[in-house]
């Protein structure tokens, strides 16, 4: 995957590759004195289970490969080069973006095969004997838990268990050999274990969990009753946070596997068949090894790319309705699925013609609305605002209000548990206050220097009890304050399946369908092929999301909310199945109890999968 150097060849086939040019090439061994504090700490290294509850509640995240050396532009091949790369990697900028798309975490690659890494690590400086580092000097790692703890999006970090495969300085320093097959390589494990310890211990609980790439041969290196093994192996990953989460990839794996039972989630790296993988459970279970049983709370998890490569394409690979089932197919039964997106370098931000359509799969994993500067909800008052539209600088919907009137205020009540507001950072902007339910929550500086940044979230908030809420912004000083939009936030309160009894199905039509193997939510629907059949569902919160699947022999069906119609909505779709579909999403109602009935209009079909209840 990551540690591929062409289309389809894999690591293991890259190593092999590179064994016979390296030889048995022999060096002094530095470094491989202590082992991982980890291994000292008393008590049992946590694994699996609660360790993974904040990665449940995140439900997906971006895999950042692209702003490794490999892949700058030219690839960097000097260690002033490198330091310019990693210092020009805009944290905040990174980490505004993300969480406008709604994204839970991020993993961030350390570094791969060229052996140039982010952040500093003098253990490998010790061993590889580099001058200067090819450790860069900023620490990015740190720099982007700054960025993005601030907007509560979790950071994991990525790196291979072998050596950088392209520096053979640092493969004969660290005694690793290409073609490992039925080899220990006990004193690069040694090595290596210890330059995990040093970069754990310096961020601690900065860091939630580890990725770590090409663990294909686990037996032969990994598999003892004695260190260096998988327990010391994990113990230096959480040498500096005891409950950070693990993964083991050992390659594509459909369906999904566990590596060792030290892992909490599965690495689940899939290439073009992930629109293709489901699961039925959060967990799954890992085999023994040498010194543990099974564990069977292992949590689903996968990872792939959006483009057209790992950190490569200039739009996604699938359309959005396929990007909605892949993740669908693994969130919704409890798991977490991430994406590989290619970025700009070396700002690290994404690609912009991936931004749309995963902030629309955050939308409607996640339960969010858009609420535009021009919606009628909206009140403006004490100074004038002016409307300005066409600006062709990247604001939702390409408008926005402002105004120059100190005190001048805009505000908003919606149902919901959270809220983002989107406005503008530029030199021109000044301080603004945040009210909530009348409570001055912060001063948000809108001011920035170096250009305009637009759709910027400049406060959110999250867990709110059920109900109405009211949002205020107020101008304080500056030349501007702005409104672009605000997004309402809804938490998710429970995934009903098809089979539920509090579910009414009304016509004679009606049957279950289980087993059947395309994603659908726990495997099963319930289908009609009568016209006029109906479900109903009574539920209390303020949102409910009717899912199915669009298909050729899908038709129209009428949606009613309340007794009230909504509309008729289309389930057809020209290109095939594709499963786990929001077809009829409504949110922000007022918080109580509420009845969607749903009716077959036409076609051959009229399917149930599983409706989200918001609270």
């Amino acid at each position: 995957m990551r540690n591929r150097i062409n289309y389809g060849i894999s690591r293991r086939q890259f190593i092999k590759l590179g064994g016979a040019a390296l030889g048995a090439t022999a060096v002094a061994c530095r470094g491989i004195g202590r082992m991982p504090n980890g291994l000292a700490q008393s008590g049992p290294v946590p694994s699996g289970g609660a360790a993974t509850n904040w990665l449940n509640a995140a439900q997906w995240g971006v895999f950042n490969q692209g702003q490794m050396a490999e892949y700058q532009s030219p690839p960097v091949t000097t260690a002033s080069a490198w330091n310019a790369a990693v210092s020009a990697f805009d944290t905040d900028g990174v980490a505004n973006q993300l969480q406008r798309m709604g994204v839970g975490y991020l993993i961030h690659c350390i570094g791969q095969n060229s052996g140039y890494y982010c952040s500093p690590n003098a253990t490998y400086d010790s061993i590889v004997g580099y001058s200067p580092s090819h450790c860069s000097t900023r620490d990015l790692v740190a720099d982007l838990y700054t960025s993005l703890n601030a907007r509560g999006i979790g950071l994991m970090v990525y790196l291979p268990s072998g050596a950088p495969q392209n520096d053979s300085q640092a493969v004969a320093a660290l005694q690793w050999h290409n073609d490992t097959d039925g080899q220990r390589l006990a004193d690069f494990q040694v090595m290596w274990q210890n330059i995990i310890t040093e970069w754990s211990e310096r961020w601690g609980s900065k860091v939630q969990g580890w990725w770590f790439d090409g663990v294909v041969y686990g037996s032969a290196m990994y598999n003892f009753a004695s260190p260096p093994n998988w327990d010391s192996f994990a113990a230096a990953a959480r040498s500096g946070n005891r409950t950070s989460i693990i993964a083991f990839n050992n390659g594509p794996n459909n369906p999904i596997d566990a590596v060792a039972p030290q892992e909490d989630y599965t690495a689940g790296e899939e290439n073009y068949g992930a629109l293709g993988i489901f699961s039925n459970s959060r967990w799954m279970t890992a085999p023994a090894d040498a010194t543990e049983g099974a564990n069977s709370q292992v949590m689903t998890h996968v990872l792939t790319f959006a483009g057209s490569w790992w950190a490569q394409g200039n739009s996604p690979y699938n359309t959005t309705p396929q990007l909605i089932s892949a993740t669908n197919s693994i969130v919704n039964p409890g798991g977490a699925f991430t994406w590989d997106m290619p970025l700009i370098n070396p700002s690290g931000l994404i690609e912009p013609a991936f931004e749309s359509p995963f902030t629309t799969v955050a939308d409607q994993l996640l339960g969010r609305y858009i609420v535009n500067d021009t919606s009628s909800t909206i009140t403006y008052g004490g100074g004038t605002w002016t409307y300005s539209s066409g600006r062709g600088v990247g604001d939702y919907d390409d408008d926005v209000h402002f105004t120059t009137a100190n005190g001048a205020y805009a505000q908003f009540t919606f149902n919901g548990s959270g809220v983002q507001i989107l406005s503008e950072r530029d030199s021109d902007m000044g301080n603004v206050q945040i009210y909530l339910d009348g409570t001055l929550m912060i001063t948000y500086d809108c001011y920035l220097t170096g250009g305009k940044r637009t759709r910027q979230v400049i406060y959110e908030v999250k867990g709110l009890a059920s109900g109405s809420h009211s949002v205020k912004l107020v101008k304080v000083d500056g030349s501007y304050a702005i409104l672009d939009a605000y997004r309402v936030l809804s938490q998710l309160q429970a995934v009903v399946n098809d089979n539920d009894p509090t579910i009414s199905y009304v016509g004679s039509s009606w049957r279950s369908d289980t087993g059947r193997n395309v994603t659908d939510y726990n495997q099963d629907v319930h289908f009609t092929t009568n016209v006029g059949d109906y479900f109903s569902y009574t539920f209390t919160g303020t949102g409910i999301q009717y899912i199915t699947e669009n298909d050729t022999d899908m038709g129209n069906v009428q949606i009613y909310l309340d007794g009230v119609s909504q509309g008729t909505y289309n389930c057809y779709a020209s290109g095939g199945k594709v499963t786990q579909q929001p077809v009829f999403t409504s949110l922000g109602l007022t918080h109580g109890s509420h009845t969607i009935k749903v009716q077959m209009v036409s076609g051959a079909y009229c399917i149930l999968d599983c409706l989200r209840v918001y609270a």
